[in-house]
Formats: C-alpha cells, structure tokens, sequence
C-alpha cells in the first residue's frame, strides 16, 4: 500500500508540474481558453489523486492498528492457550495420583479379604474337626468349639469391612476415571474451539 501512496504522490507532482508549465505560456485568448479548460482538468486530477493519497494513508493507518490487534489477540490466544494446558496438566496428574492411590489400597484390601478368608476356611475345618472327635472332654470341647465361633465371628466381620472399602474404592476409582474423561473432553473443546471462545477479547 505503501508504495502505492508514493505512485499516487509521483502522478500528483507530475500534474502539478505540468499546471505549471502551462501557466507559463503565452498564447492567443482562444488557445488561452482551452489551455484554462486544461488546466482545471488538471487541477480535478490532482484534487482525485489527493483525495486518493488520503484514502490510502488512512487505509494503510487502519490496517497498522488492525494488524497491531491481531497480534495482540493472538498473544492472548496462545496465554489462553499456556494456562488451560498447564491447569489441565495440573488436574489430569493430580486425578491420577488419586486414581493410583485408590487402585493400590483396593489391592490392599483385595489381599486382606483373600488372607481373612482362607483364615476363616481354616478356622472352619478345624472346628470340623473338633466335632468329630467325640472322645473329647465334652467341655473342653464346647469350649474350644465357642472359641472358634467367636473367631470365625470375628474375622467373617473384618472381611466384611475389608469388602465394604474395597466396594467404596471401586466407586472412587469409576469416579476420579469419570472425571479424568471429563477433563479430557474439556481440554480437546478449548484446543478445537479457542478461536471462538476468544472473540469475545476483540
């Protein structure tokens, strides 16, 4: 654009020129008179070509202030961009910690609930056992049977609270996954979508 304003300005000093040029001369009044018709042509053509050296400058001033916004939109486009990837970074690695940690203690409990229940399996052939040994103190015999009821009470009731955290974990895990997908979701919306959520900065 620029160097189109100079051509404008050349084309304007050369009919400027030519004005005078013809201001100079000294003819009869009938050329006189064409060469007045002449001049005011020249003076339209260089009213136009100023008029045409205004509009570009001020094209050229608009486009300046345009081409300096979009720079400065697209800094705030790829700010945008920096903070909703390290926000997502931050909440995707701090939702699969929490994944991580719920898995290790359903594997905790999965082996305890494994560990009470072959106790318990013990526990029950023993009692088993005791029942089949008739020639036992009947007493000692209850006594032992009673023992091994209040142990398989006991242990039957932690396996039984082993599996209602193993429950409840299982139901944080499908959470936290839930929410990582979420978040996934959300951070592939932005990427696709950035250049419309920010139209409202323009």
């Amino acid at each position: 654009m620029s160097d189109a304003i100079k051509d404008l300005r050349t084309k304007t000093e050369e009919l400027k020129g030519q004005i005078r040029n013809l201001k100079h001369l000294i003819v009869p009044e009938e050329e006189g008179k064409q060469l007045q018709i002449q001049l005011s042509k020249l003076q339209e053509n260089i009213s136009e070509c100023d008029q045409q050296i205004r509009n570009a400058e001020s094209n050229l001033k608009t486009h300046i202030v345009d081409n300096n916004r979009l720079q400065e939109i697209s800094k705030v486009v790829e700010c945008a961009k920096e903070i909703l990837s390290t926000d997502f970074v931050d909440s995707f690695n701090e939702a699969a910690k929490k994944l991580d940690n719920a898995k290790e203690k359903i594997a905790c409990y999965e082996k305890e609930i494994e560990q009470l229940t072959q106790l318990i399996n013990r526990h029950q052939k023993a009692l088993e056992c005791w029942q089949e040994k008739s020639k036992l103190d009947q007493r000692q015999h209850d006594d032992e049977k009673q023992k091994l009821h209040q142990i398989i009470i006991s242990k039957t009731k932690e396996r039984d609270v082993s599996a209602a955290k193993t429950d409840n974990f299982k139901v944080e895990v499908l959470a936290v996954e839930a929410s990582i997908k979420d978040q996934q979701d959300i951070q592939s919306y932005v990427q696709e979508n950035i250049a419309i959520l920010m139209k409202g900065y323009k």
